[in-house]
């Protein structure tokens, strides 16, 4: 009867190593916690025309530092670069997205669109920081595929409290620490 109880409890210490291990996997995956209850850095939302959205990370710069010539400063204060993940889970359908349908949104309802210098100064910067490419205008996504690109803002430093639409989608921006 030892040998049972033994491997019973050994059973035990595996399912509890099993879900320990799942729960901080998940913890891991979400990278922020959300103020406001919206989803936020981490999560990921599925439209009807099934185009995914996922927040990869919101960083903030005081410039962007190029490779050759000055950096860019914002006009506002502070830069906001926004890293997106698209991804087109039909089989055949391109689905769009466009820098147009992604903008602040402050908590009094001020809409802060994507700063096209600020994009633009993505391409020569020294480090890489984003986790996509520049999106200028709009993006094709095809069928099954996925996308990650970047957007920048140029807005006040002491601007907290904002979320940011993504092709319809809000997600909440963590404030800058």
């Amino acid at each position: 009867g030892r040998t049972e109880a033994t491997d019973a409890s050994a059973g035990s210490t595996m399912d509890f190593v099993e879900n320990r291990g799942r729960a901080r996997f998940e913890a891991e995956e979400q990278t922020a916690v959300s103020r406001s209850g919206l989803p936020t850095i981490g999560d990921t939302l599925v439209g009807d025309d099934g185009l995914e959205v996922t927040l990869v990370s919101v960083q903030d710069f005081d410039e962007l530092v190029q490779i050759h010539g000055t950096p860019y400063r914002p006009k506002n204060g502070s830069y906001k670069i926004v890293s997106v993940m698209f991804r087109n889970t039909t089989e055949s359908t391109n689905i769009i997205v466009s820098k147009d349908n992604i903008r602040l949104v402050g908590l009094d309802g001020e809409v802060i669109k994507v700063d096209s210098p600020g994009v633009n100064a993505l391409i020569g910067m020294a480090t890489t920081t984003t986790e996509g490419r520049p999106l200028f205008m709009v993006e094709s996504v095809p069928g099954g595929k996925k996308v990650t690109v970047a957007v920048v803002f140029d807005l006040p430093a002491d601007s907290v409290d904002m979320n940011i639409e993504i092709e319809g989608f809000l997600f909440e921006v963590p404030n800058p620490e």
